[in-house]
């Protein structure tokens, strides 16, 4: 059997699905998050529920922030992101994991020295944390 997945990352469209928490258990719906502004009003909705989840959450969040912003020149996008990056996090301030999320994906891509590479590395760390989390679930 296959395993239902709470938050994703779709590969095609660089998007955010999520199950939309307040439809359940009558419905199962599934809503995509193509912005940051989307994903901080699924946060401020409880559409996203969980301590896990909003850690998986906050760090597709820098992954779609850092594939959404524009700049070219990598000191002004760093500058960008790390604005997006307190948007995201303050969207639940008292959620400790969606602030974890956040922060262990900006310590990778600070590691960055392009543009390119930040996004890379957002991807790959935003990865790294959703892993954990479904390993962990996956265990109990």
């Amino acid at each position: 059997m296959r395993a239902i997945e709470t938050i994703t990352w779709d590969e095609e469209s660089g998007d955010i699905c999520l199950i939309d928490q307040t439809r359940l258990p009558n419905s199962y719906h599934i809503i995509r998050c193509s912005s940051v502004d989307r994903l901080i009003r699924a946060i401020g909705r409880l559409e996203i529920r969980g301590a896990p989840a909003l850690g998986v959450a906050g760090a597709y969040g820098i992954a779609l922030a850092a594939r959404r912003i524009r700049e070219r020149e990598h000191a002004q996008f760093m500058r960008m992101l790390h604005e997006e990056a307190g948007r995201i996090s303050a969207a639940r301030p008292t959620a400790v994991n969606l602030s974890f999320g956040v922060r262990t994906v900006m310590d990778e891509v600070e590691k960055a020295n392009s543009v390119a590479e930040a996004r890379s590395f957002a991807l790959s760390a935003a990865r790294r944390v959703a892993d954990v989390d479904a390993r962990s679930c996956h265990s109990l």
